[in-house]
């Protein structure tokens, strides 16, 4: 993630401005506590992890009609200094009529998912995590691809709970999507399968 425009704060307005330029439309922008950010490529490793937690989740909630899965290029308005672009959403059934055509959802996700790249910095990802929850988000899932493990974050009273759920644990959906479980040795698992020869 690149910091771009350092010493103007941005609201949600002038982000989208920014965003429309010529010079921008083919890009993926951030805008973090009024900062933007241009959003990088993923490394292979996390692109590959990525769609394959898509395709699983997607599968879990469609054949359950439990809501709808965003793509990392869905965005989010979090708040008027704030809008996001997970890796990965869900959104519950009933919070949305119709899909429109052009713009981010004027909501914060149900449960947001951050693959964290290298060169994502962790007052970024405390930063968004935070405004996530703040919004109205019910799980936050933070995944270290690198390190094999992933947080799991959930607004307290006394501030944010964080579990960590390493290689040999398993990810639930709790009750937000109730019956979900994940092995994250088995998700390594199967995308060492896909790269081994006939």
């Amino acid at each position: 993630m690149t910091t771009l425009e350092r010493g103007k704060l941005f609201t949600i307005d002038e982000f989208h401005e920014f965003a429309d330029l010529p010079e921008n439309r083919d890009k993926r922008f951030e805008l973090i506590e009024g900062v933007i950010y241009e959003v990088t490529s993923s490394s292979q490793l996390n692109t590959v992890l990525t769609a394959w937690l898509i395709r699983i989740l997607f599968t879990f909630v469609a054949e359950r009609r439990l809501g709808l899965i965003t793509s990392p290029d869905g965005g989010f308005k979090i708040n008027e200094r704030n809008a996001y672009e997970p890796d990965i959403g869900f959104i519950a059934k009933g919070r949305v009529k119709t899909l429109a055509t052009k713009g981010e959802f004027p909501f914060a996700p149900d449960l947001a998912i951050e693959v964290i790249s290298e060169s994502e910095r962790p007052g970024e990802i405390r930063k968004k995590v935070s405004n996530y929850l703040k919004a109205g988000t019910r799980l936050v899932w933070v995944f270290y691809p690198q390190d094999q493990f992933m947080e799991i974050i959930r607004a307290a009273e006394n501030g944010n709970l964080v579990q960590t759920v390493e290689l040999d644990g398993v990810l639930s959906g709790e009750d937000l999507l109730p019956g979900f479980t994940l092995s994250l040795t088995e998700l390594f698992t199967q995308i060492d399968d896909l790269l081994k020869p006939e």
